[in-house]
């Protein structure tokens, strides 16, 4: 499996933290140096980002991140692999993640994508666990929205598909990846492993394990200053457009949540509580 991380060349301190990481769990991964919002022009941005109507522009910061996964999925397809796996650059990884990133084994042969992080706040409609023999966990299909980009593992094809189909792009990176109203390519299958073995800080509000000094995320200060630059953008016909979505996800999540438990069984994200008691933290290998 070929295995990378997206990391900012200023964020150099989240880089020795990964770097302690990788090290501390036995994993060999190759940085990818990460597309920095910040320095794109608006040229630059207006090359890639391709707004919809009705849609809330994207931040340069969500333009760099999705550019950032763009650039992991061409060193993956251009590998030798038939798997690669991504990580961002603020992930707790488990203890025993190493056994699950050494082999492709046992990831399901129709596999497409297998999302291996947790967040805890969202609800997934999951399918039948499917136990992975000597390794303690499981396999789920995920049917739902599922987002969220700091750990994932996907196939070398399908990396080549996603690169092809987005030179331009209107939505978030995790949305075209992983939200079934939104996806570039359809019909993926997308699994979950149960329990995650990985989480990033942002999640994760009861384990501190990113030192104090570390870089901080861009993205949400950059939507914030969307909305604020321009109000315009976001009033009249755009409002009820994205008030007629909003109201669409609610009813799609009713169904999901009273559908059979045999079609839909419980929605509860993974827990990350195997990762509460790690040894790892920062600054150790």
């Amino acid at each position: 499996m070929f295995i990378v991380y997206i990391n900012l060349d200023r964020a150099t301190v989240r880089n020795a933290f990964m770097q302690d990481m990788f090290a501390a769990r036995g994993i060999e991964a190759r940085r990818i140096s990460a597309i920095d919002g910040a320095l794109l022009s608006d040229a630059e941005s207006k090359a890639v980002a391709r707004p919809r109507p009705g849609f809330q522009h994207l931040a340069k910061a969500e333009i760099g991140c999705f550019l950032s996964h763009r650039k992991a999925w061409a060193e993956i397809a251009a590998s030798p692999f038939d798997w690669g796996c991504v990580f961002e650059d603020d992930m707790l990884l488990a203890e025993d993640s190493a056994a699950f990133l050494a082999s492709t084994t046992w990831i399901p042969r129709k596999a497409h994508l297998v999302k291996l992080e947790t967040l805890p706040l969202q609800r997934l409609a999951l399918g039948q666990e499917q136990s992975i023999p000597k390794r303690g966990r499981s396999l789920a299909k995920v049917h739902s929205v599922s987002y969220g980009t700091g750990g994932y593992l996907i196939r070398r094809d399908i990396a080549a598909r996603l690169l092809a189909q987005t030179q331009s792009f209107s939505i978030p990176v995790d949305q075209a990846m992983f939200d079934p109203a939104y996806v570039v390519l359809s019909r993926l299958n997308i699994y979950q492993l149960c329990p995650a073995i990985c989480i990033q800080q942002k999640n994760a509000p009861d384990i501190a394990f990113m030192p104090d000094e570390a870089e901080l995320s861009m993205i949400e200060d950059g939507r914030r200053e969307m909305r604020l630059s321009a109000p315009e953008r976001y009033a009249g016909w755009s409002k009820i457009k994205r008030e007629i979505l909003r109201i669409g996800r609610q009813v799609t999540g009713l169904f999901v949540r009273i559908a059979p438990k045999s079609q839909r069984p419980l929605m509860s994200q993974v827990s990350f509580a195997h990762l509460a008691g790690d040894s790892f933290t920062h600054g150790s290998t």
